[in-house]
């Protein structure tokens, strides 16, 4: 996780020219495996947005240039999916023959800034709040498992990879590429959570499935799913089948150990 800071460029690293005439007052707030994330004042609105340029300095960019440029497109694709609007489309950028990549979206901030104390980005005891993280993020890991098909998603579930869009309220998982990059299993206790949220029946329910030792009685990814603006491919049936998917094989990551791993992040906010 990076403070804010001026976004100055180095010698290798460069913001694409379009985005450059678009954009000023570049101030970096992120660097993930593929690409950086920058503030940026819009010269025609004077709004605030974010923008993500690609990074072919960074070591897995450089080895998977490929792979790296298609994750970079199919975030953004997939981010505009599932919130209309987020992606300015007009601003995506490809030049230095291939070589550069940029696009502007709404503003939007990793939750490891709150964690970090740099700012508050969320209220992490309101329980519609986390509600509505844990089913954003999981559509997010849905859509991975299903469409692309990707497994040990639990190594991107760090608070610097989710982030909060204000002005559409809504969460979502980024750094595909980390996914690839490493790959590691987690675990986590989720008994001192349960206090954590008392308004919340819901939330209290779905701790105590998570902590039943019997695999009949791990949550169903719908009782996660908020309604409203939910992309259209997802279906009852196929949520079922990938909670069957990963509680088989001691290669797959069961739903609720994702889910764990998120508020094992918003019990250390909170606390």
């Amino acid at each position: 996780m990076l403070p804010p800071n001026n976004g100055k460029e180095d010698k290798h690293f460069t913001i694409p020219p379009k985005t450059k005439l678009l954009y000023e007052d570049f101030k970096l707030v992120a660097e993930t495996s593929t690409y950086r994330v920058f503030n940026a004042r819009a010269r025609a609105s004077r709004e605030w947005h974010t923008v993500r340029v690609l990074d072919c300095t960074k070591e897995y960019a450089k080895a998977n240039f490929d792979q790296a440029t298609t994750l970079f497109v199919q975030e953004l694709l997939w981010l505009q999916q599932r919130y209309p609007g987020s992606v300015f489309t007009n601003t995506f950028e490809i030049s230095g023959n291939g070589n550069q990549m940029a696009c502007a979206t709404l503003s939007y901030l990793p939750l490891s800034f709150q964690l970090s104390g740099f700012e508050k980005v969320i209220n992490p005891k309101d329980s519609k709040v986390i509600e509505k993280l844990l089913s954003d993020v999981l559509s997010d890991v849905e859509f991975l498992w299903k469409d692309l098909h990707l497994r040990k998603i639990l190594d991107a579930l760090g608070p610097e990879n989710i982030s909060f869009i204000k002005e559409k309220g809504r969460f979502f998982l980024g750094n595909w590429a980390k996914i690839y990059e490493k790959a590691q299993s987690e675990a986590s206790n989720l008994s001192a959570l349960a206090e954590g949220f008392p308004d919340s029946d819901k939330l209290r329910s779905l701790i105590g499935k998570m902590l039943n030792s019997d695999l009949q009685n791990l949550p169903d990814l719908e009782e996660l799913k908020v309604k409203e603006e939910r992309p259209q491919h997802s279906s009852n049936e196929e949520s079922k089948q990938l909670q069957g998917e990963t509680q088989s094989g001691s290669q797959n990551e069961p739903s609720s150990a994702i889910i764990g791993i998120i508020l094992l992040y918003l019990y250390h906010f909170s606390s």
